[in-house]
């Protein structure tokens, strides 16, 4: 499992772009060095784990797929004590902790497993994430441009090397780095949508008509100071797919701001209703602002 950090279009990161009361500042590390990949050579998968460890992967993986964060770090960290030296576990303690909104715990897993398999891709590519998840853009890019150069077929390389161009201002190159992944898979809909909020895409495109591009448009009209069109995008996105807790839960802020509570109140039931474990912390705070 990969979640894709800045124009990802998962719903914990549409959560982790458009919610700020929640959040915590990471502590800055002793050291920003980036550890290199490779002098040379291609980024090659992680090997599978050891036969004994594989039980517990796949009931962590199972886990985090619904939300269960408890379980899913735990069957991970009984598959590290089973084979120590494997970064798979590794990598996937580090999702876990991005999911959880560990955002420092995250970055320390990511490195430890980046050096555990230098001339791995996933390591790689989830300490791009764990880096930009912390807000440490020059490091992501740094980490993004070798692996991209390293591992030149992989969607998610360049990907996030257009996320950590976006992060720091660098359009153009952003850009780039999309198009390319939208060379490699012509059918990646995250990445389309991404191209299409950075480039303002054709209003009948059919990636209007998918409820996560409406809520990217959403957060990106936001972003931009255009909340009235925001509001027009999360709704659009809950008309077409009611189950989206996140779209709720951005109308439902958008909303109170300019209505009041009262106004606000269904959407933020709507989102409480639907929304997973993996939300659990923004969920706690909805309750306590309808207490008030």
């Amino acid at each position: 499992m990969k979640t894709r950090l800045l124009l990802a279009m998962t719903s914990f990161i549409a959560a982790q772009l458009m919610v700020t009361a929640c959040s915590s500042t990471p502590t800055v590390p002793a050291t920003t060095d980036v550890p290199a990949a490779a002098a040379a050579g291609e980024l090659t998968p992680l090997p599978p784990v050891p036969s004994a460890a594989s039980a517990d992967m796949a009931a962590g993986a199972t886990a985090l797929s619904s939300g269960d964060l408890v379980t899913a770090k735990a069957a991970f960290e009984r598959a590290q004590r089973t084979a120590p030296s494997h970064a798979a576990p590794v990598v996937n303690l580090a999702i876990t902790a991005m999911m959880a909104g560990e955002a420092q715990a995250a970055l320390t897993l990511a490195e430890r497993a980046s050096k555990m398999a230098p001339m791995a891709l996933e390591p790689q590519l989830t300490l791009i994430e764990a880096y930009l998840g912390v807000g440490y853009p020059v490091e992501a890019l740094a980490v993004a441009q070798r692996t991209a150069e390293l591992a030149p077929s992989s969607v998610d390389a360049h990907y996030l090397l257009g996320s950590a161009y976006l992060a720091l201002g660098q359009v153009d190159e952003a850009k780039a780095a999309l198009r390319e992944a939208l060379r490699l898979n012509p059918n990646d809909l995250t990445t389309q949508v991404a191209l299409f909020t950075l480039e303002g895409g054709d209003a009948d495109s059919d990636v209007t008509n998918n409820p996560y591009a409406q809520l990217s448009m959403g957060a990106t009209a936001e972003q931009n100071g255009d909340k009235a069109a925001a509001r027009k995008h999360y709704a659009a996105a809950i008309a077409s797919d009611p189950t989206l807790h996140w779209a709720h839960y951005n109308l439902a802020r958008l909303v109170h701001e300019t209505d009041g509570l009262d106004a606000a109140r269904p959407h933020y039931q709507a989102f409480i209703d639907r929304a997973p474990a993996s939300a659990a912390k923004y969920v706690d705070h909805v309750r306590e602002l309808l207490k008030t």
